[in-house]
């Protein structure tokens, strides 16, 4: 029997803004410490690429607060300094850069 064909997921390249933006969004709006999952669910972008969008674009705009190491919850704040018009400078040329290559 042959094996079923997996499907193919692919990948968008690049920054998605309209993510990005709404993510920004849903962290101005919380004005306090916010979990990954809430803001997932606010935004209706699945919790993983929340989390991916944290973690590649967000690290410098950001604060982080863990509770435990075993229980892994993760929440997350803007910093008092971020700045939207320049958080969005930064990606652009991060991004003519990486096109660059």
């Amino acid at each position: 029997m042959p094996e079923p064909k997996k499907k193919n997921r692919t990948v968008a390249k690049g920054i998605d803004f309209n993510k990005i933006m709404k993510i920004w969004a849903v962290l101005k709006d919380a004005n306090d410490w916010i979990h990954i999952n809430e803001i997932s669910r606010r935004t209706r972008i699945n919790n993983v690429t929340v989390r991916w969008y944290l973690d590649k674009y967000f690290q410098t705009e950001i604060e982080e607060q863990k509770l435990t190491e075993k229980i892994k919850l993760r929440f997350v704040r803007l910093k008092s300094t971020s700045n939207l018009a320049g958080f969005i400078r930064f990606l652009k040329t991060k991004q003519a850069i990486q096109n660059a290559r």
